[in-house]
């Protein structure tokens, strides 16, 4: 039997990227900004905010 040769890309996803899945799958952005509410002149919205906060700041393990 010949073993094949196949190329497959490796994609590194790490913690941040599955929490970002799971924070999408769980529609967690929609949620809040039906809780808060969106103003129209806002740039980002309250629910991407958090988001931010939590995925790019790592602010869960952070002590301030």
């Amino acid at each position: 039997m010949k073993e094949s040769q196949v190329a497959m890309p490796i994609l590194n996803i790490d913690h941040l990227g599955i929490v970002a899945g799971i924070i999408d799958e769980m529609e967690l952005v929609e949620e809040v900004n039906k809780i808060v509410g969106i103003k129209t002149r806002e740039i980002l919205t309250p629910g991407q905010v958090i988001i931010y906060r939590l995925v790019k700041n790592n602010t869960l393990t952070k002590s301030n």
